[in-house]
This record gives structure tokens, C-alpha cells and sequence, in this order.
């Protein structure tokens, strides 16, 4: 007796999203924008603005006012890297991921033993 089955079973089907749907919001993003209006990255990002326009109004110079964005990105990163806690949020759940099979793998072996 041959048994016949059916592939559409096994494949799953993905729907397109409606146009309804929001758009996601990078958290990241948001936190970004958030520190870079707070007043130490703000003074920063003037000093970086001010230096560009200067740099923009010669015709020949060296200065290519990379310092001052450095700083004002560090500012900003460093606000970020406080108040954003969502990389050890995605680390765990990976962490779960990847262990999780793991344990489940050694429970049916040890079952079996």
C-alpha cells in the first residue's frame, strides 16, 4: 500500500500585509532623536553645525570637523546605551532560543537512556 501525501501541508502560507497595518517604529530611532534634543548633545551638535558651516564656506581647508561629530555621537550613543534596554532583551530571547533546543535534545536523549 502506497500512502500519498499532500506538500501543502507542509509548506506554511505567508499573506501580504494589508496597507491598513502601521509601519513598525525602530525604538532605537526614537531614543536617538530623544537624546539628541537633550541640552549636552544639543551644545554638541551646534558646535558640529557650526563647524560644518564654516568648512562648507571655505573653498580649500584640511578641517573636516570629524571631532565634533565624534562628540556629539558619543553624547547621543551614550544617552542611548543608558536608557535603551532592548539589546539585552533580544539577547535573552535568543539565548532562550538557542538553549532551549538544547535542552529539549538532551531531555529525549537522557529519556531514552
Amino acid at each position: 500500500m502506497v500512502v500519498i501525501m499532500s506538500t501543502k501541508s507542509f509548506i506554511p502560507t505567508v499573506k501580504a500585509q494589508d496597507a491598513e497595518e502601521e509601519d513598525l517604529v525602530d525604538p532605537q530611532e526614537l531614543l536617538r532623536a530623544e537624546c539628541g534634543a537633550q541640552k549636552s548633545c544639543l551644545a554638541l551638535e551646534e558646535k558640529y553645525k557650526a563647524c560644518n558651516d564654516r568648512v562648507n564656506s571655505r573653498k580649500k581647508t584640511a578641517e573636516i570637523c570629524s571631532e565634533e561629530l565624534f562628540d556629539y555621537l558619543h553624547c547621543v550613543d551614550g544617552c542611548v546605551s543608558k536608557r535603551h534596554d532592548a539589546f539585552s532583551r533580544v539577547s535573552l530571547q535568543l539565548a532562550s532560543l538557542i538553549t532551549m533546543p538544547d535542552l529539549v535534545i538532551r531531555n529525549t536523549f537522557t529519556a531514552k537512556m
